[in-house]
């Protein structure tokens, strides 16, 4: 994404992400909380956490950006399990001004950067040399993904329709070379997105809904709504 017009069409979806989840959180109990989650060993409350120290590590890469003082997401390697480990058990009302604070320091940070500062070069917590605008998406990212592990796969179809277009190219570019046949993907309402596999075989088209493609892509969908021309669901290798 270039300009900063680009990036702030990210930053309002990760605001409109925000406003969703705070919607349906503050319908919960913290009873709900802390039931299992969607995924592995974690809590719904691990998760909410999560969310919100996800987005003071997002602040610090912007913060680093506009500085130009190295301001690594996590100060230690351990940082992000001890964080998320610490606040997990906590009652509903305090997890959920702790998410409303954190997000709001985001938004703050994201709306305060100038042109150039976008261009900085900072360091993902996979450890990727970035520019600064491509933070944004990685708090958008983690915003409404993290929503479906929270609520299911309704929460899939409330995706604003360019995050879905983003975020299965994102995928396939992923999934490059790690599925052993290629895809051709047609997603409602998007673009054909292809995915390179072996060069003797012909891609496996897979149609369907958008926010169902995004589902399966992402690991939070069997597949079972789509169209895979006869061969059945396919199993893909784990997206980030």
């Amino acid at each position: 994404m270039g300009s900063s017009g680009d990036v702030q069409t990210v930053v309002q979806w990760v605001e409109s992400g925000d406003q969703a989840l705070d919607r349906e959180l503050s319908a919960r109990d913290s009873t709900w909380l802390r039931e299992p989650s969607s995924l592995p060993g974690w809590t719904r409350g691990h998760i909410v956490t999560h969310l919100a120290r996800n987005a003071d590590a997002v602040t610090n890469l912007l913060t680093w950006a506009q500085t130009g003082v190295e301001t690594p997401m996590y100060a230690t390697p351990g940082q992000r399990e001890e964080d998320i480990e610490r606040g997990a058990g906590r009652d509903l009302s305090d997890q959920l001004t702790d998410l409303r604070d954190a997000s709001a320091r985001f938004l703050r940070s994201a709306r305060s950067l100038r042109e150039d500062e976008w261009s900085a070069m900072v360091v993902s917590g996979l450890g990727r040399d970035i520019p600064a605008r491509e933070a944004p998406w990685l708090r958008a990212r983690e915003v409404w993904i993290h929503r479906v592990d929270l609520f299911g796969a309704p929460a899939l179809d409330d995706m604003p329709s360019a995050f879905v277009e983003r975020l299965i190219a994102e995928c396939a570019r992923f999934m490059s070379g790690k599925t052993g046949h290629g895809l051709r993907i047609l997603a409602d309402g998007t673009a054909p997105v292809t995915v390179p596999g072996d060069a003797d075989q012909a891609p496996i088209e897979v149609r369907g809904r958008a926010g169902d493609i995004a589902g399966w892509l992402t690991g939070r969908a069997d597949g079972s709504s789509l169209d895979f021309g006869g061969t059945g669901a396919l199993t893909l290798p784990r997206w980030i």
